[in-house]
């Protein structure tokens, strides 16, 4: 690392480099531009917001405090949208602090066929909240991860149910995960449609990829995961 760097790791050990939300999009946006130029790889973004860590209760209004900016949860969610457009992301998730369903439901109506929409804090793997959001049509995607349901006939009864709502399945670790690989076998036995992680410099998530690896090279020619739709490029 070169000593002049200013910023850190998180606790997925991605690199904090101290500038703000939008010029860090734009940084990824032409590094993907130029790997997608050399080797012929096309590449979309994503975000994980977060927001229920933005969200100030008391004051009612979304800090974001890089910027030293507040917003109120419909100016949130029209950055949110900007972003989307400006960006063209096809994965946004916990876009909006839990209980602000009614943004999720426009969030999905407006941009659901062609990014993905996405609960993770929103749904917790909860079978009754995800029932019930998945009938307003808040999201259209879930982050699936083993233990936050409790056991894992109650993770695969989770991943049933958004498959029965044509909901896609994001399979996740977790944040401080152990290095046991049994989740890549889980998430391709299961049919999910893709996996999230952290950085592979954390050998918990390096021995996730690891199996994910072998595991295509035990299919061959049939797809570890299945395509789903308004993420093609």
């Amino acid at each position: 690392v070169d000593p002049r760097f200013p910023g850190g790791r998180d606790e997925e050990y991605c690199w904090l480099p101290g500038i703000d939300d939008v010029t860090c999009l734009e940084v990824l946006r032409q590094a993907c531009d130029e790997v997608a130029a050399e080797h012929g790889i096309s590449f979309r973004l994503g975000l994980d917001i977060g927001a229920a860590d933005l969200w100030d209760e008391k004051a009612q209004v979304y800090v974001y405090a890089r910027e030293g900016a507040r917003r109120s949860p419909q100016q949130h969610a029209r950055h949110v949208a900007h972003l989307i457009e400006r960006f063209d992301l096809f994965y946004i998730e916990d876009s909006f602090f839990e209980d602000h369903v009614d943004l999720y439901i426009e969030q999905t109506q407006q941009f659901g066929n062609r990014a993905l929409i996405c609960g993770d804090d929103l749904l917790a793997g909860d079978l009754r909240r995800l029932e019930n959001l998945a009938e307003r049509g808040a999201v259209n995607a879930a982050v699936v991860k083993l233990n936050m349901s409790g056991t894992l006939t109650r993770t695969r009864e989770f991943v049933n149910l958004c498959k029965a709502n044509a909901l896609t399945t994001i399979g996740s670790c977790r944040t401080y995960d152990s290095p046991d690989d049994t989740l890549a076998d889980l998430i391709v036995g299961w049919g999910c449609n893709s996996y999230k992680s952290g950085s592979p410099a954390g050998g918990e998530h390096a021995a996730k990829y690891n199996r994910y690896l072998r595991i295509d090279e035990e299919l061959g020619a049939a797809p570890s995961f299945i395509d789903y739709p308004g993420t093609q490029p």
